[in-house]
């Protein structure tokens, strides 16, 4: 994505419409999205400063600042950083991240799920600011927040065992508050994991977030059979396992280059002692009708990792 072909897709823009609220249709299964792309036009976040200034739509325009791309790093997706302005007001702009792409129904469940975040949950994440549609595109346009730091970027190989062990626990404690919800990063690989810069957990490329909530309210029915019980955790361990792994599988090679953490026995150990409590610590701010629910599935967690370093597949 460059400059010049976002600027005339927003050349096309002949009207700028609030964006609507998707927040209640998050995914809860990867395989069927829910969402058509919206007519062509700029649609800005409601509340927002943009959405204020628009009584007198003026050109729109993107102008990119590429220096701005200090403390995140998009390596799966064209993504730019830069200046929206020419709205409303001569010289207004906001500093935005924008993501396009040619598959507008994936952008509008990652705008889904960023909605869902800010107003329905405790977890920090980017503020959507405008989604322009064209033709056959999809353009999200996030603030930009220079105190967020991706972690696969943190310079691991000079910092300290306990500069280490904090920002590992943290994440590993924000993955389990995020599990507590029943909620999924679906690609939590050190690119996607995030702190700002009082290391807290921040949620970052949330496009293959799921909810398990729906498969929790079945667990919730006393006419459940064993089988149909079993399918149910099934179906909420394998994408917490998905998560556990990405992270301690891309966060290794960076952070312990040269350690001795290069076979299942010693990997695990190492899980078992700088995730695992920080990890069950965060799945334990559960709400008390889900603790039971949540215990068995950590059981089930702790288990299948130790099945892994026995069968060497860590």
């Amino acid at each position: 994505m460059g400059k010049l072909a976002l600027n005339n897709a927003l050349d096309n823009v002949r009207d700028i419409k609030p964006l609507p609220d998707y927040s209640a249709l998050i995914r809860h299964d990867l395989k069927h999205q829910r969402f058509n792309n919206l007519d062509n036009g700029l649609y800005v976040s409601k509340g927002s400063t943009l959405s204020s200034l628009i009584t007198d739509i003026k050109k729109p325009f993107y102008d990119e600042m590429p220096g701005l791309m200090v403390g995140r790093q998009e390596s799966r997706h064209s993504v730019s950083f830069g200046r929206l302005g020419g709205l409303a007001m001569d010289n207004y702009e906001e500093i935005v991240a924008v993501k396009q792409s040619n598959k507008p129904e994936q952008l509008l469940g990652e705008l889904a799920m960023l909605q869902f975040l800010q107003d329905k949950t405790p977890f920090p994440t980017f503020r959507p600011v405008a989604y322009l549609s064209n033709q056959n595109e999809g353009y999200l346009f996030t603030e930009f927040n220079p105190n967020i730091f991706v972690i696969g970027m943190f310079d691991w190989q000079h910092a300290t065992a306990d500069q280490k062990n904090a920002i590992i626990n943290e994440i590993s404690t924000g993955l389990g508050r995020l599990h507590a919800n029943f909620l999924y990063h679906g690609d939590a690989f050190v690119r996607n994991l995030a702190i700002n810069n009082r290391n807290k957990f921040f949620i970052v490329d949330p496009e293959l977030m799921i909810s398990g909530r729906s498969v929790v309210q079945k667990l919730g029915q006393n006419s459940l059979e064993m089988h149909e019980k079993d399918a149910a955790m099934g179906q909420l361990i394998r994408p917490m396992i998905t998560d556990l792994s990405a992270f301690y599988k891309s966060l290794i090679p960076r952070a312990f280059k040269k350690s001795k953490l290069n076979d299942s026995q010693s990997i695990f150990g190492f899980i078992q002692t700088n995730i695992l409590p920080g990890y069950k610590q965060g799945l334990l701010s559960a709400e008390l009708e889900n603790i039971n629910i949540i215990n068995e599935l950590y059981d089930i967690i702790e288990e299948t990792l130790r099945q892994r370093a026995e069968q060497e597949i860590l």
